[in-house]
């Protein structure tokens, strides 16, 4: 009986022991759980912090992905504004080019129109001289045609008159002859319109002293006589006389 006691006891101790211990595993398992847990809880705030740093970096990321696209844009707009920069200052380049061409144009000729005018210049008083020259020529050819007018018109009178007491005597003025053949023959120089202005002219030719005894220099061409004598009324007349039939 009392060896039974004590293997009770000590199988009563030796569980007891084995429970101890085994509580005490038990303690330390869960102390190390609970280790483990704040240890998976610390994990699980860094990860929970890694994952918003994560996030704000990828954020950050994002919005420099954004920003260099939109510099890139930018870039993108600025090559394409140099470029039409680049193509306009190309434009005013050739622009200018032309003008500038132009103006050498314009230059070479205004020069060359500047020598045609001295050129022209010059001719014009070259010409003007000229013109000097044959207004003197043809006021001394309109002088010789007009006395020539005036020879012919007496050789006329003399050849109509050149009988009887008609023909002028060679001692007798020209203008006593005149006188003295209108106040004998007044019907004849009115049928050729002979009046006082015509009359007048008479008294400047061959044998008066308006003449003073020079001959006209040649006989010119009738075209020349009508042109030279049409704007005066009484060199015309007279001429019609020269030029008409006797009658």
């Amino acid at each position: 009986m009392g060896s039974d006691k004590q293997m009770d006891s000590k199988s009563t101790a030796k569980l007891v022991k084995t429970r101890v211990c085994q509580h005490l595993k038990l303690s330390t398992i869960e102390q190390q759980v609970e280790q483990l847990l704040g240890r998976m809880d610390g994990q699980d705030s860094q990860i929970r912090e890694l994952q918003a740093a994560s996030s704000a970096q990828l954020a950050t990321h994002r919005e420099l992905q954004a920003a260099s696209s939109a510099q890139l844009a930018t870039h993108r707009e600025l090559q394409a504004a140099s470029s039409a920069q680049l193509a306009t200052h190309r434009e005013l380049q050739a622009a200018s080019s032309a003008q500038l061409a132009t103006h050498r144009e314009l230059q070479a000729t205004s020069s060359a129109q500047l020598a045609t005018n001295r050129e022209l210049q010059a001719e014009h008083s070259e010409l003007r001289g000229r013109v000097d020259v044959l207004a003197s020529q043809i006021a001394a050819h309109s002088f010789v045609l007009r006395r020539d007018v005036v020879d012919l018109a007496h050789q006329k009178l003399e050849q109509r008159f050149d009988c009887g007491e008609d023909s002028r005597p060679p001692d007798m003025l020209y203008s006593a002859w005149l006188a003295a053949l209108q106040a004998r023959h007044p019907q004849y120089f009115q049928q050729h319109r002979l009046d006082a202005p015509a009359i007048q002219l008479l008294h400047k030719g061959r044998g008066t002293p308006s003449h003073a005894g020079s001959l006209a220099a040649h006989q010119p061409p009738q075209a020349h006589v009508d042109a030279a004598l049409a704007d005066e009324l009484a060199w015309d007349t007279l001429w019609a006389f020269v030029t008409s039939p006797e009658r």
